[in-house]
This record gives structure tokens, sequence and C-alpha cells, in this order.
């Protein structure tokens, strides 16, 4: 496991006697696993790492392996994650056990949309912990990266302002609802945006 308990330790500069404190560590604990889908309405195939990226294409690529989403506190969007049911709302990482890995954005500081590809789980609570800053909000999935939950500071500025959350892009057709629209590697759009679906985490039946 990559978390670490939270610590606080001031460390002497000896050149100059004074303390440089380092950021918080943070706590990571496993509240939902499985298979990583979009939103599981009328669809549920499952999304793929091509080349380490997060991609969509049942017909051609192999499934991802199963992933956990992770709730981390303290956490660089400021959740106190303190919830008790399963619809709460978290703030943590999305760890592929079998990889050793979280999955997050490297280009935070880009307009979007964005690639999500995998990284090393971050640990201290610090910027670095945006690129795998994802929120869970009634079991549904959003990259947050630099926003926080009080606000003002928003992932992408005012191309996201007052969410803040990236999900994926579905189709239009009503009777579709949920698919992903982008066969290939899966953009992350803005929430606010018609048709943009959080991604979803189902139990996997061979676990």
């Amino acid at each position: 496991m990559y978390a670490k308990r939270l610590a606080l330790v001031s460390v002497a500069s000896g050149a100059l006697g004074s303390a440089v404190t380092p950021s918080a560590q943070s706590t990571c604990t496993t509240v939902a696993q499985g298979i990583f889908v979009g939103d599981t309405t009328v669809y549920s195939d499952p999304f793929s790492l091509e080349n380490d990226t997060l991609s969509f294409g049942p017909a051609e690529y192999f499934r991802m392996p199963d992933v956990e989403f992770q709730a981390c506190t303290p956490n660089i969007a400021v959740y106190s994650n303190q919830e008790t049911s399963a619809n709460g709302t978290y703030a943590g990482h999305l760890y592929v056990p079998s990889l050793g890995t979280c999955l997050g954005v490297e280009d935070i500081f880009n307009s979007p949309p964005y690639t999500v590809t995998t990284m090393a789980c971050p640990t201290d609570n610090d910027i670095n912990q945006s690129r795998a800053s994802w929120v869970m909000v009634n079991q549904k999935v959003y990259w947050g990266g630099i926003t926080s939950a009080e606000g003002p500071i928003y992932q992408g500025g005012n191309d996201c302002f007052g969410l803040g959350l990236y999900g994926y892009q579905g189709v239009s057709e009503a009777n579709e609802e949920g698919i992903p629209a982008v066969i290939g590697t899966t953009p992350l759009v803005c929430g606010n945006g018609a048709h943009v679906h959080g991604f979803t985490i189902v139990a996997d039946p061979n676990a």
C-alpha cells in the first residue's frame, strides 16, 4: 500500500538555524473497488489502459485491471472525507493495485480536455497530489485536479467555473445515454457540459 500515516515533522536547517515543515502525508483508505466503467444506467463496458492511457474501445482493447477508489486525508481538495453513507462525497486517489500505480493527469496547468495516464501515487498533500486528485460523489467518480471543495480555485479556471470536476463525454442520443462518445483515448471534459458523466466502479464478479 502506498499510503502512509499522517506526519508533520519539522526539519532543522543547520546553516540558518530555522525550521521547515514538510507537507503532511495522506492516509488513504479504500472505499470502493472493482471494474472501472462509465455511467452504468444503460451501459457498462469497461475502460482500458492502452499504452498506460485511459481509453475506451471494447471491441479493440482489453479491459483495464481493477481499481480502488481510496479516500485520502488530508487531501488537496480540502474534503473532510467524514461521510458514512455509500452515497457520500470523498476525495482521494484511483489506485490500480496490480500495477502499483495511480491514475491521474500530468498536464494540470494546460487547458482541457485532459488525458488520464498511470503515474506514481503521490503521498504528500501538496500540488503534486492534484494530478491524481479524484472526487467520488454519489458513487460517481470525477477528476478534480487543483479544484478545492470550497472554491474559488477550479481546475481549468473559467473553463469549468463553479464545478471544477471532470468526467467523460457521452453520446447525445437519449436511449444510449452514458455510452462514451470517443473511441480511443478518453478525454476528460468539464462536468458542466451536456452529456458529461462520471465514472463508476462496479464489483468484479471474478475477484
